[in-house]
Formats: structure tokens, C-alpha cells, sequence
């Protein structure tokens, strides 16, 4: 709109809830009754003591987003892509470069009380930040923060938006690939062979995912029923303790949408 002013408004929210961005302020009174016609975010009173700066980069980054899908494109961001933008907000920065106390550090430690919970599907909880925090890291590693900034202006929303990006930049990967690596990367952190498999930056070198344990006993066959949302990761260690040598484990998959 020309007018290089943003509003910040600071009001009093319930306990825990850092800020918002409401879409409605962005359109006018005719389209919208109730809009402040205002390219604006509001931030918690609570939080400007500590976390004041951290909920500002999170909310001003919907608003970026906002007018790049909403108003540009005539598109909606998928939630958990335009949420993981907001996480990496911070990291672009700079409030993430003290790793201690920082907005990742306490996404880190959410993550590993359960590491295992769909990427996608967004109830709102903290542990679903912690996770597009985490994949926005590895990510940005992996492809340069160019595949968060330029999915912003294309046409296409989360999963297709990335796919497009990796197209558009001559790489083989699709989502799927990268979903898959960063599950391996979670376990075995270790690129010292392959860059994809582990995260660079010092502090997420000892993120290591401990899987669930099973014994198995030779001879005998072993059912494992698990049941796993779209693009959620799940980690199992099988232990074969008594197979004798120049025996083989055989592994069947048993799934409605093929494995």
C-alpha cells in the first residue's frame, strides 16, 4: 500500500498466548466491518519483558505471508508450512544465533518428548512448532534458506510449493525424499558420509532419536501393528540376539496404502 508503516499493537491476552495476526485488519471496512485497515500484529503485554521480540518476528512473518499468498496470489498458505516461515523468522534474524535459552533451544527440547507426530496436521499444540522448527532447519541446511523465502512467492502452497521450488532449481529430490532424509537425519545425525543424514549447525549435532526396542527371537516370526498419520516419522530398533550365522531376516509390509 506505499506506506512503509507496520502497527504493532500491544493488549492484554490470555496467559501463554504471545501474539496474533488478524487478516481481517489487512482488508478494507466495506469488504471487512471491524478492520482497522492496518497492516498490523498484536503482541501479549506479558510476553515484552522476555519473549517480545521472538512473538514479533513469528506474527510479522503471517503478515509477509499474508500479502505474498493471500492478497498477491489469491492463495492460503498450508498452516504448517507458513507456521514453519514463522519458526525460521527468528533463526533469519539472528535471536536464534545464542543457542541457549533461544526460541529453538526450547523448540529442541518440545521436540524430543515425542519426536514422532505428523509434520502436516496442525491442532495448534507445541509440539507441532517444535517440529516445523526443527524441519526448517534442517531444510534451510540442506537447500539454503532460498527454499522458505521463494516458496513464498510462487503460485503453489506447502508440500507442491516445495516441490515446484526443487523443480524450478534442476534438483531430483521431491518432498518426499527430503521428509525421508530428515527422518534418517533425526536418528543418526551423522553426515560425516552423507550431508543429508545429520544437521550442521553445532548445537543439533547430538539430536538423536531413540527408537523403540524389540527383541526377537530365532526361530520365530514377530507382528508389529503400527499405525502412522500422513508425513509422521516412527522409529523402531528390531535386536536379533540368538540368529545363527548365514541366517537372513525376512520383513514383510502389510499396508491398505502400499510402504
Amino acid at each position: 500500500d506505499d506506506d512503509a508503516k507496520v502497527v504493532v499493537l500491544v493488549e492484554d491476552l490470555i496467559k501463554g498466548n504471545g501474539g496474533y495476526f488478524e487478516t481481517a485488519n489487512l482488508y478494507s471496512r466495506e469488504l471487512t466491518p471491524g478492520s482497522n485497515e492496518r497492516e498490523m500484529v498484536s503482541i501479549n503485554t506479558e510476553s515484552l519483558s522476555n519473549f517480545g521480540k521472538i512473538f514479533l518476528a513469528h506474527e510479522f512473518q503471517h503478515l509477509i505471508s499474508f500479502n505474498q499468498k493471500d492478497l498477491l496470489r489469491n492463495t492460503s498458505e498450508d498452516v504448517w508450512f507458513n507456521e514453519l516461515r514463522s519458526e525460521y523468522a527468528n533463526t533469519v534474524i539472528g535471536y536464534n544465533d545464542s543457542f541457549q535459552n533461544s526460541n529453538l533451544n526450547r523448540r529442541l527440547d518440545t521436540f524430543l518428548t515425542e519426536p514422532s507426530d505428523s509434520l502436516v496436521e496442525w491442532p495448534n499444540v507445541i509440539l507441532d512448532y517444535s517440529h516445523v522448527a526443527l524441519f526448517a532447519e534442517y531444510i534451510a541446511e540442506q537447500f539454503g534458506p532460498q527454499i522458505i523465502s521463494e516458496t513464498i512467492r510462487n503460485d503453489l502452497v506447502g508440500i507442491d510449493s516445495i516441490n515446484q521450488f526443487l523443480r524450478s532449481n534442476g534438483r531430483s529430490e521431491r518432498f518426499s525424499n527430503i521428509f525421508g532424509n530428515w527422518l534418517i537425519a533425526n536418528y543418526l545425525n551423522d553426515s560425516s558420509s552423507d550431508s543429508r543424514y545429520g544437521y550442521r549447525r553445532n548445537e543439533l549435532k547430538n539430536l538423536r532419536i531413540t527408537p523403540r526396542q524389540y527383541s526377537l527371537p530365532y526361530p520365530g516370526k514377530y507382528e508389529l501393528n503400527h499405525d502412522l498419520k500422513p508425513w509422521q516419522g516412527s522409529w523402531h530398533k528390531l535386536n536379533l540376539y540368538s540368529m545363527p550365522e548365514g541366517k537372513a531376516l525376512k520383513i514383510s509390509f502389510n499396508s491398505r496404502d502400499g510402504f
